[in-house]
């Protein structure tokens, strides 16, 4: 999903594997789960929105 830039689908769907009341790429990211956020951040620099993509990168 996030190859084909459907980011706010793709955390809906890790969602549904991590813990409730937390937000999924949080979760991922505690679990050490590096490639979600890269991944995330090549589709947001495929979307133009840099901001974000950067984001995403300081954290992984």
């Amino acid at each position: 999903m996030l190859r084909a830039n459907l980011i706010k689908e793709a955390e809906e769907t890790c969602s549904k594997f991590t813990r409730e009341g937390v937000l999924a790429m949080e979760n991922l990211n505690e679990m050490q789960c590096m490639w979600i956020q890269t991944e995330a951040a090549n589709a947001y620099k495929r979307l133009g929105k840099y901001g974000e993509a950067l984001k995403k990168m300081s954290r992984s």
